[in-house]
């Protein structure tokens, strides 16, 4: 009987081995990055997701590793870096995403937020306005087509002025 438990353990252990070399490294990295984000380590999250971007290039996860780095600046989540830096690259990694996969869905919501941040926090309205411009181009038909519009007719404009114009409107 023991003689079966221990064959049983060494057979488990066997098995888990082999299928932990199986998965692909870039997609255990990508599992570690979605487990540090869930514990908000952003900042380690950030090293392995320029691992995935500098050693895997071609992986079928630089997308996302692009979007969450995008993500963690745009929180300003990553300690020890200005905010307007962190605001820059942002924009940089969203910009990433839209000129790499430009169908995706997720390249979409990139651009949006590529000129967000460059109309209404770094205050930057010319490059928000090319940025704006290519999303409606790009994407005329969106959801989000008309807030861009919206973000077009008032950059420069703050909120409590666009609320005092539709006052006396």
């Amino acid at each position: 009987m023991k003689k079966v438990i221990q064959v049983s353990i060494i057979l488990t252990l066997v098995i888990f081995t082999a299928c932990q070399k199986s998965i692909p490294e870039d997609q255990k990295l990508m599992n570690e990055i979605d487990q540090l984000i869930s514990q908000n380590a952003f900042d380690q999250a950030l090293e392995k997701c320029n691992i995935i971007l500098n050693k895997f290039p071609e992986s079928k996860y630089v997308m996302k590793a692009n979007l969450e780095i995008g993500k963690f600046y745009h929180s300003k989540a990553i300690s020890g870096m200005d905010e307007n830096k962190q605001l820059q690259e942002a924009v940089n990694h969203y910009l990433k995403v839209y000129n790499n996969y430009p169908d995706s869905s997720i390249s979409e919501q990139a651009l949006f937020h590529a000129g967000f941040i460059l109309a209404n926090e770094l205050q930057m309205y010319d490059s928000a306005k090319v940025i704006y411009n290519r999303f409606i181009e790009a994407y005329p038909e969106s959801q989000l087509a008309q807030p861009v519009k919206y973000e077009l007719q008032n950059l420069g404009i703050t909120p409590d002025q666009i609320l005092e114009m539709n006052r006396k409107n």
